[in-house]
Parts: structure tokens; C-alpha cells; sequence
């Protein structure tokens, strides 16, 4: 069952196919299922489609192969409860661009919480390893505004303090994104490193290792260095190493006042 209307259908099946390892295509970020983000959503009704409740399906309850999604429709419905009866279930595949299903734990200064917790069994108080009050909030964002035509809503952000909630909000009106490899509010800086079998060939190596996860998404993009320069261009045929240690040569002498 699909919810789009026969004009859009057809759009859709125009029996092309799609490269999504094309730089054309990247922006998609793959096919689904190959995306982390990637998530699917059971929506239960009763017999007459009376809606009942919702859930997201375990990872373990689908499978994916070239001609669809496998659904292991009676597993999901018996893990929400519904042994016996007869029952519509319908799905929705969905991919995280900002905000998720997932809850938020913040403190009371609007700070997101990562770690363990302790949950007090009669009040349900909720505490992080310092001690400190924790509270629960959705990580969602507010719709502000609706238009008149009923085409277009205004959101904001809700009262948090968290890098990935806010960074996450501000690229959903970018067409180009940035992905950094700082991490946290603190702005930790992870190196990227030149790879190569030996010391030699990480000198002249045009590959370079990220310390962040890579996707399809960053195909024909652009990866810069902060604080780098080039001290001079020379050509030569000597190798890497050997304009290297002219280099440090040169500046021994002048550290030390030498001609």
C-alpha cells in the first residue's frame, strides 16, 4: 500500500535506475538500508483501519534485497502485544536529517547528557554519575508556523543545548553541508592522518584517513585542512625526504646564525 496519489506515482516509476555511487546521485546517501539512519516505522490499526499505535521496527524483524523490504509482519505485531485477531499494519520508511525518535536527557542548564544513569524506583527521579538532576525531552524540533496554504511550516529548535540538535537544524536549510571533525562543545580536535605502507609513502600520499564516519552523501565534495600552508614549491627530481631534510638543514643554519 502506498500513500502517494497515481500523478506522483508515476512520476516516480519511470523505470530509470539510479547510480548512487554517481556524484550526481551522492546527495541521496544511498539506497535505503545502507544508511545508519535508516529506520522503519509500524503504524497498527484494527480491522476497520482504526488507528492503534506505533512503533519502530528492530533491525532484526526486516530484510532488504534487490527487489524490496521483507517485513516479518506477524514477530512485530507479537512483540507489541497482539497474539491473537486480525489486524492492518502499514510502514513507513523513514531517514534521520535531523532529530529522531529518540529521547534526550538534559540537566537543568539545557545541557544534553551522555552516560550512565540512575533511576530512583519511587519518584523516578533520573540522575547522571555526578549527582546531577536529569530530564527527559524529545528530540524534536517545534513547528512555529504554519502557512495558509497549508504548504509550507516555519520550525525552531526546542531550549537545548546540544552541538549535533542545533548543527543538525541548521543544515536542513543548507544545500551543502559541513561535517567537522571537532566533536562536543569543547570543540576536541581529532587529527586527520596521511596513510602509507611505510614512512616514505605516507610522505608522498594523496590518501588520507578521517576521524569521522564517511558516507555516500560526501561523494564530489570538498575536504579542508585547517592551518596549512606551503612554505615554498620546488621542482626537482629529488624524493620527498631528500627536500625534507634540505629543508630542516636550512633552518638549523639560520636558528643558529649560519650562512
Amino acid at each position: 500500500m502506498s500513500r502517494l496519489n497515481e500523478i506522483d506515482s508515476n512520476i516516480l516509476q519511470t523505470g530509470l535506475e539510479i547510480n548512487f555511487n554517481s556524484p550526481e546521485y551522492s546527495y541521496l546517501d544511498g539506497e535505503f538500508g545502507q544508511n545508519p539512519n535508516d529506520y522503519v516505522e509500524a503504524l497498527i490499526h484494527d480491522e476497520e483501519e482504526n488507528f492503534l499505535e506505533s512503533g519502530i521496527v528492530d533491525k532484526d524483524d526486516y530484510t532488504i534485497n534487490p527487489i524490496g523490504v521483507k517485513l516479518k509482519t506477524g514477530t512485530i505485531l507479537r512483540k507489541y502485544g497482539y497474539d491473537r485477531g486480525r489486524y492492518v499494519v502499514k510502514y513507513n520508511f523513514f531517514r534521520k536529517l535531523a532529530g529522531s525518535y529518540e529521547n534526550l536527557l538534559v540537566n537543568e542548564n539545557q545541557e544534553s547528557y551522555i552516560g550512565d544513569i540512575n533511576v530512583d524506583d519511587q519518584t523516578g527521579k533520573i540522575t547522571g554519575t555526578d549527582n546531577q538532576e536529569l530530564f527527559i525531552k524529545e528530540n524534536k524540533y517545534l513547528i512555529h508556523e504554519i502557512s495558509p496554504s497549508r504548504t509550507e511550516l516555519r520550525i525552531t529548535t526546542q531550549n537545548i543545548r546540544d552541538r549535533q540538535y542545533i548543527s543538525d537544524f541548521f543544515n536542513l536549510q543548507r544545500g551543502k553541508k559541513i561535517i567537522s571533525s571537532t566533536l562536543g562543545d569543547e570543540f576536541v580536535r581529532n587529527p586527520v592522518f596521511f596513510t602509507g605502507a611505510d614512512a616514505e609513502e605516507k610522505i608522498d600520499s594523496t590518501t588520507i584517513e578521517l576521524p569521522i564516519p564517511t558516507t555516500t552523501n560526501m561523494v564530489g565534495g570538498f575536504i579542508y585542512l585547517n592551518d596549512v600552508y606551503n612554505t615554498k614549491v620546488v621542482e626537482s627530481g629529488k624524493t620527498s625526504a631528500d627536500l625534507i631534510e634540505e629543508f630542516y638543514d636550512e633552518q638549523a643554519n639560520y636558528d643558529y646564525g649560519g650562512s
